[in-house]
């Protein structure tokens, strides 16, 4: 009977738990965008809201940058200064600089003022990039597929 009881109670528990999650959504205001809103594809692997209020995704196709209304796509078939089709992962460092990680074309950093390449031909290790993250002395550390490296700025 104990052992029953106890079955019970915890099934309870765990309905209760899922049905408190699912009906917490409804606090939320949402929206759902897709390639039918204007992404370039439904796939979103990374997502940064930079300091100065916009939102980058990262897909397949290109970088993102969306202004809450209208989604413009940033590769180097849309922009000359750019040297990359996929934007794997995003990070902003502290001095608001822009870091992209493509699946196999390295690193691009830019700013308003500024772009940089960075590949295997001057220091990474690999040329698919994972992850970003920056020290507390401003050294951006990468993840990419053969390991990492730190970046001195």
């Amino acid at each position: 009977m104990k052992k029953f009881l106890f079955f019970f109670g915890f099934c309870f528990f765990l309905a209760s738990v899922g049905f408190a999650q699912f009906s917490s959504i409804n606090n939320y205001v949402t929206r759902t965008w897709s390639s039918a809103d204007g992404l370039p594809g439904n796939s979103v692997l990374d997502i940064v809201q930079a300091k100065d209020g916009y939102l980058y995704f990262g897909t397949y196709e290109c970088l993102v940058k969306f202004d809450g209304f209208e989604f413009q796509n940033l590769n180097k078939y849309s922009d000359s200064k750019m040297d990359f089709i996929s934007a794997r992962s995003i990070f902003e460092d502290s001095k608001e600089f822009m870091w992209v990680g493509s699946n196999d074309e390295g690193i691009q950093k830019f700013s308003r003022n500024s772009v940089e390449h960075i590949s295997t031909e001057n220091g990474l290790p690999n040329n698919s990039v994972r992850s970003f993250i920056e020290d507390r002395f401003g050294n951006v550390w990468v993840g990419t597929a053969s390991g990492v490296v730190y970046i001195t700025p």
